[in-house]
């Protein structure tokens, strides 16, 4: 697409070139009527509620929404000609008495919010409307009325102009919208209702999923439930223990490959699963179940693969293909299926595609058949942050512009990852990167048709600022960062803007550090989502060393900072305090269920009684000793089966440790080597079995770092 002005430099290059004004709005009375064709489609009408809504707060006014133009100015609505427009594409065209906002618009008389954010992207006028409002200085930073900017022009004028734009990618997804309300526990501070999550996305720029908009659909398909797969035992994944899967297939038996083509051919015939004989339960407007929602594209994507099943069939045929094809993970067999299929569909069905996901054990490109033009492929990569890992950053960009040659970048957008704390692996760690999600952005725009970035977190209040600024770049690429990030923090957090600024500029520091430290710079697996407890061992790790108490501290002041700033205005006051309670509240808590503990050993202090020994010492130094009792070191751990106290006394070189059980048990006696700057915990690490057969007994002594006050 041609490089464009963004709509706000467009108007005011414009207002230069022109030098004409149009009233829109004078001393708090409107100027100008809104106009709706007869018969308006439900989008339309969206458009103009809209459209009234924020200029009535804008000027005071009252605006009316009509079919008949009123006096003077008015603003027509889905007017134009827009047939051949392309998804969000839109015009903003105002000359002398009349300003026409339009573009494609599906015709529907009713618009459902779930439907024009996921699905339906013909929405030109309404995005017209959003880009018109944003030249006005609107700006939605967040989910929810209470987190919009909405300027006070008792007087609005606007230059007369020509404006016609569209978004650089087609692929703009966000994640975690749907259930909204229910996924994060901060939902309720930006969102009265679920609608308000919806128009957020609207207003900002995200698309709809119409392109490789899901995964797995084998799994969809459900043929483990199905009567006529069931009974053909030999089209099952063959596993190395000789027994058939029914939840996975074998992709070189010719019926597989039949079966995909029939439900291809059925989908695009218009037909349903229950026309062609299978049991499968619809998805909104879709006859068939998720994710076969697109009317363009029919997805083959294998099941997902697990730790105990890596999806690989074992059969005498899949074993001989893998001879003829070497493919280190499989993926040969399923393009094989893929590829014949798409040639069906292209014969049959012209313009429809066949959609898969490069993923999981399907990472190679196909080597030995070619490939149509009616694939797309979504390539799942880790994403923007591996901008700190330029390795393994080029490896991804390396993969990526190997399928665009191969498909064409208008075939192939991108599945990305911002989810650390995806299945527990960094719980409260903030994983923001604005400035690298906009780089990112640049990088792939010659490459992709753009990408969904799956951005999880523990609140809302986490992920805010990257989804909002991840939505303006996938507009538009060219975004000056800085700026972006001074309006966002200036405007959202008043004078408390610069302190908060400066406290994601940490937190996007620290991130790097994570990365940097924790991950190799070799492309492949980052190795952070390990078992139990290697994600313990890394936790423990971050906290100690990325976010000490002290770094800890350095959050805190800078939020006591930020919140007196803000205490005299309620609406900054109130998203400031967001910003404590649902960020550093949180990550304090995950901190202290890990580390509260290690913190304590390492500020603890017990005074330890002189001893000449230098071997044990003897039974009247120990009479002098003060005893200490014995506790669980486990967090509501069980009670101690070996209770009762231990006492400490230090020589020249050694510490003492000697424990006396409360049960008939052997004393246990330990010594370390003195150092200054350590202390040392102890820790029963034997049973009871076996602290009864020893004759001394036997301690683990934990050595941490003493903190320099008490060195």
């Amino acid at each position: 697409m041609k490089k464009q002005l963004g709509l706000l430099g467009l108007v005011l290059f414009s207002s230069m070139l022109l030098g004409e004004e149009i009233t829109i709005a004078e001393n708090g009375k409107a100027k100008a009527g809104i106009v709706i064709p007869a018969k308006a489609p439900g989008v339309v009408k969206l458009a103009a509620g809209e459209l009234k809504n924020y200029l009535d707060k804008i000027t005071g006014a009252t605006f009316v929404v009509g079919e008949k133009p009123s006096d003077g100015v008015n603003i027509y609505l889905g007017f134009g000609d827009a047939k051949d427009f392309k998804p969000d594409t839109y015009v903003i065209q105002a000359k002398g008495k009349r300003i026409d906002i339009y573009g494609k618009d599906d015709p529907a008389p009713r618009a459902d919010m779930f439907d024009l954010f996921y699905d339906n992207p013909w929405k030109g006028t309404l995005t017209g409307v959003y880009a018109f409002l944003r030249s006005l200085g609107v700006r939605w930073f967040a989910p929810g009325k209470r987190h919009e900017l909405i300027p006070s022009k008792p007087t609005l004028k606007i230059p007369e102009m020509f404006v016609k734009d569209a978004p650089f990618f087609a692929d703009r997804q966000i994640a975690d919208v749907w259930n909204f309300k229910k996924v994060f526990p901060d939902a309720g501070e930006y969102c009265d209702n679920g609608v308000d999550i919806f128009l957020w996305g609207l207003r900002n720029g995200a698309s709809t999923r119409n392109m490789v908009m899901g995964c797995h659909s084998e799994q969809s398909l459900q043929l483990y439930k199905n009567k006529e797969w069931l009974a053909h035992p030999e089209r099952h994944q063959l596993e190395k223990n000789g027994r058939r899967n029914p939840h996975y297939s074998c992709w070189t038996d010719p019926a597989v490959t039949e079966l995909w083509k029939k439900a291809a051919d059925a989908y695009f015939s218009g037909k349903s699963p229950k026309d062609i004989g299978w049991d499968l339960p619809p998805y909104l407007r879709s006859k068939w179940p998720f994710p076969f929602t697109s009317p363009d594209e029919f997805m083959i994507d294998s099941m997902d693969t697990t730790d105990d099943n890596d999806g690989r069939c074992c059969c005498s045929r899949c074993n001989e293909f893998r001879k003829k094809y070497p493919c280190p993970d499989d993926s040969e067999l399923r393009w094989k299926v893929t590829i014949d299929v798409a040639q069906m569909v292209k014969e049959k069905h012209p313009g429809k595609y066949i959609s898969t996901l490069v993923y999981g054990k399907k990472k190679e490109m196909p080597k030995y058949f070619k490939v149509p033009d009616n694939i797309r492929v979504r390539i799942c990569v880790s994403g923007p942050k591996e901008i700190d890992r330029p390795v393994r950053l080029a490896a991804d960009l390396a993969l990526v512009k190997q399928w665009s040659d191969l498909l064409g970048k208008g075939n192939l957008p991108l599945w990305t990852y911002q989810c650390i704390c995806f299945a527990r692996t960094l719980p409260g760690i903030p994983d923001t990167y604005p400035r690298h999600i906009v780089e990112f952005v640049r990088m792939i725009r010659p490459l992709t048709a753009g990408m969904y970035l799956e951005n999880h977190n523990l609140t809302h209040t986490f992920r805010n600022l990257d989804v909002y600024i991840f939505m303006r770049a996938m507009w538009n690429p060219d975004l000056d960062i800085e700026k972006e990030l001074d309006e966002y923090f200036t405007l959202y957090y008043g004078p408390a803007g610069g302190k908060v600024k400066e406290l994601f500029a940490f937190f996007e520091k620290k991130w790097t550090q994570v990365w940097q430290s924790f991950v190799p710079d070799k492309p492949g697996k980052a190795g952070l989502f390990g078992d139990e407890n290697s994600r313990k061992k890394l936790q423990e790790e971050v906290w100690s060393i990325v976010y000490s108490v002290g770094e800890m501290e350095k959050i805190n002041r800078l939020l006591l900072e930020a919140e007196k700033a803000a205490a005299p205005d309620p609406v900054f006051k109130f998203r400031v305090g967001l910003l404590r309670k649902y960020l550093f509240d949180v990550m304090t808590a995950e901190r202290n269920e890990l580390m509260k503990k290690e913190d304590g050993r390492k500020n603890l202090v017990i005074s330890v009684q002189r001893t000449a020994a230098d071997d044990f010492p003897s039974s009247a130094d120990w009479e002098k000793a003060k005893s200490h009792p014995l506790i669980s070191a486990v967090r509501m751990g069980p009670v101690l089966k070996a209770a009762g106290s231990f006492q400490l006394l230090a020589s020249k070189n050694y510490l003492f440790v000697r424990t006396e059980p409360s049960r008939p048990l052997p004393r246990i006696e330990a010594r370390s080597k003195r150092n200054p700057s350590t202390c040392i915990s102890v820790t029963h690490q034997a049973s009871e079995s076996r602290i009864r057969s020893l004759t001394t007994g036997w301690l683990q002594l934990n050595v941490f770092p003493v903190p320099e006050k008490f060195a």
